[in-house]
């Protein structure tokens, strides 16, 4: 939701995040399959691995942030 102070341009920024964040989870997920399928290094898809997750999370903050969940089931 959209604070008494803030501007369209701070909601535009939030968008183009959540956009940046899908892409890059979006990217990471297959970056992670090439690369088991490739046999790489452990490392390189554990790595991948790891930036989704981020990902992720970092999606989730964001929408029980924008929703003003408290930790409520």
């Amino acid at each position: 939701m959209a604070g008494p102070h803030s501007s369209p341009k701070d909601g535009a920024q939030r968008g183009a995040a959540r956009v940046v964040l899908w892409l890059v989870l979006l990217l990471s997920a297959v970056g992670g399959m090439v690369a088991h399928v490739a046999d790489l290094n452990g490392f390189i898809t554990a790595g991948f691995g790891l930036v989704a997750l981020g990902c992720a999370a970092a999606l989730i903050a964001r929408h029980r942030k924008s929703r003003g969940a408290t930790g409520r089931s």
